[in-house]
């Protein structure tokens, strides 16, 4: 993320309290002095415009990835909740052709192999959309946050210039701009976490997956 380049307003009053005292001085420099101060007036102004559109830009794009990144779980989660609701289906045919009188002995093992490999299937599904359905939570979280933490970055910008330059508020700055680096960590951890799940074919790497989250979001409720 783009970091907003701060004026030092100090400096800028400075030199327009110098100019005016040259002015008095020496009274024949008036036009190209004014025209030295236009010039630095509109490159100031030109310089906070500039920084307010990075700053915005940034944001932007940091909920863009936000959002892209719920979508693509919504999706997931739509996708595997489709094939719960086939496989129940499957499930219940199963258990009417096994516990029907005429069906053969050899018919019914292989009927009840199939109904217990759909179940296997149905409890891996459903670990998978635990995960995700953790991962939007906690997505939808890290959004809140950020907005309070630009909401908190603004207001502190705020303090800064009615306190004057306070060196100790940098510090509480700099660790704002921690916690967005380490917004930016959980969120790499969560992409690659679903890249990992949308891979995974087993029981027991789907749970370890889901564990891995717990744990993040654990680290989260404690930051």
């Amino acid at each position: 993320m783009l970091q907003n380049k701060n004026i030092n307003w100090g400096y800028v009053l400075t030199a327009i309290v110098a100019t005016l005292l040259l002015v008095r001085i020496l009274p024949f420099l008036l036009p190209a002095l004014l025209l030295g101060l236009s010039v630095f007036i509109l490159g100031i102004i030109g310089l906070v415009v500039y920084n307010y559109l990075q700053k915005n830009n940034a944001d932007s794009a940091a909920d863009n990835e936000i959002n892209a990144r719920i979508q693509a779980c919504e999706l997931q989660k739509e996708k595997i909740q489709a094939e719960m609701s086939d496989i129940r289906n499957e499930i219940q045919r199963l258990e009417k052709e096994i516990n029907s009188p005429d069906i053969s002995r050899k018919n019914k093992l292989e009927l009840e192999k199939q109904r217990d490999d759909f179940k296997n299937e149905y409890r891996l599904r459903k670990l998978k959309l635990d995960f995700y359905k953790t991962c939007i939570t906690k997505l939808r979280k890290m959004k809140h946050n950020q907005r309070i933490k630009r909401e908190i970055e603004e207001r502190q910008e705020k303090l800064r210039l009615l306190k004057e330059n306070r060196y100790e508020e940098l510090a509480e700055m700099e660790s704002l701009r921690s916690d967005v680096e380490m917004d930016v960590f959980y969120l790499n951890t969560i992409d690659d976490l679903s890249s990992q799940m949308l891979k995974s074919q087993t029981s027991e790497n789907t749970l370890h997956l889901q564990k891995e989250l717990e744990k993040m979001t654990r680290e989260l409720d404690e930051l």
